[in-house]
């Protein structure tokens, strides 16, 4: 409530999660191309999760792999990363810069988030993976998830509301502490 509503940043000696158990689930070799169709992983089944942020914040999209039926194989996770080209240039974020040439952000042209880019992206993925849905904050996003729609994806709405992130929140957690998630790092 401090930080979300007052704007009064509080300090915390104890994470939500462990951050040790989140990098013991890295795997550098992890391949989105193996859950495309002919991929040892085609059959796994795709959930999106989108967060649009603002137009000039980071706005990012999550693809979330399982396989159907045997949830010992965990989950995947693939996220890609949309920021601005002019919060690289106005350095809004000195980290910025070193993540765009490492490859872990995309930056879009001009001074805001390129919804549309982010839209074609995710069109591009119902194509080549088995999407189940896609879930979205529907705060700006209706323009694109009734694009979506149009499209043929199943698109669900998720309010980023705490009754709705208290269960994800444990299950996120337990599946670190499993190491029944991967990530790319």
């Amino acid at each position: 409530f401090l930080t979300k509503h007052l704007n009064v940043w509080i300090q915390t000696d104890q994470a939500l999660y462990d951050m040790r158990a989140w990098d013991k689930c890295a795997d550098a070799k992890l391949d989105i191309e193996e859950f495309t169709p002919g991929g040892t992983h085609a059959h796994w089944t795709c959930r999106i999760a989108a967060d649009l942020a603002s137009k000039i914040d980071v706005a990012a999209v999550s693809l979330l792999f399982n396989n159907p039926g045997k949830p010992e194989d965990g989950v995947v996770t693939f996220t890609r990363f949309y920021v601005p080209e002019a919060a690289i240039e106005e350095t809004r974020n000195a980290s910025y810069r070193g993540w765009q040439i490492e490859g872990h952000l995309i930056v879009t042209s001009g001074d805001v988030i390129d919804f549309n880019q982010i839209e074609s992206d995710i069109r591009a993925d119902l194509v080549r993976f088995n999407v189940l849905e896609i879930g979205f904050d529907p705060w700006q996003s209706t323009q694109m998830s009734t694009s979506l729609m149009a499209h043929g994806a199943n698109v669900v709405e998720y309010r980023q509301v705490v009754s709705n992130f208290s269960e994800p929140t444990k299950e996120l957690d337990a599946l670190m502490r499993k190491a029944l998630i991967k990530h790319t790092g």
